[in-house]
């Protein structure tokens, strides 16, 4: 059960998920009414992480955890559906694909896998990733500019 508490005249909702100590502070100032309130969304969390359905991001965007939760999410999910992550899944890619390539195109290849890719989509197990997001990337946006003109 997440517990409510006043720090420093704000709200804390303090509880436990994936066995990790979460402590966020709201911006609601401590009064009954936004106790209340709280209570109400501390409820919805504790049955969400029940049902497995928690997104940490969803509920504190701004949090310095939620990049660490939602990769803690993403390595659950590898694990329990036995499938790679997409950072292990390119690594494996390159050094098949390595061998027919001169150096300076690996070099290339190494760089937009790095820069752009492994930012992107780093602990997202494959199976998640859709065509649409890669399409959404920056550097292939620009290269297919490049294309049509």
């Amino acid at each position: 059960m997440a517990s409510i508490r006043s720090r420093y005249g704000k709200l804390v909702v303090d509880f436990y998920y994936m066995g990790i100590r979460c402590r966020e502070t709201t911006n609601l100032t401590d009064t009954p009414a936004n106790r209340k309130k709280l209570e109400k969304v501390a409820e919805k969390m504790k049955a969400e992480i029940i049902l497995g359905l928690f997104n940490y991001a969803k509920y504190f965007p701004k949090s310095d955890k939620a990049a660490q939760m939602v990769a803690l999410n993403d390595r659950k999910e590898c694990i329990s559906t036995d499938t790679p992550s997409f950072e292990q899944f390119a690594e494996l890619w390159f050094s098949e694909k390595e061998i027919e390539w001169r150096d300076t195109y690996k070099r290339k290849i190494k760089e937009i896998i790095d820069m752009y890719l492994i930012v992107k989509f780093g602990t997202k197990p494959i199976h998640l990733i859709k065509k649409d997001r890669c399409i959404s990337l920056p550097f292939i946006a620009r290269q297919s500019n490049v294309r049509k003109s």
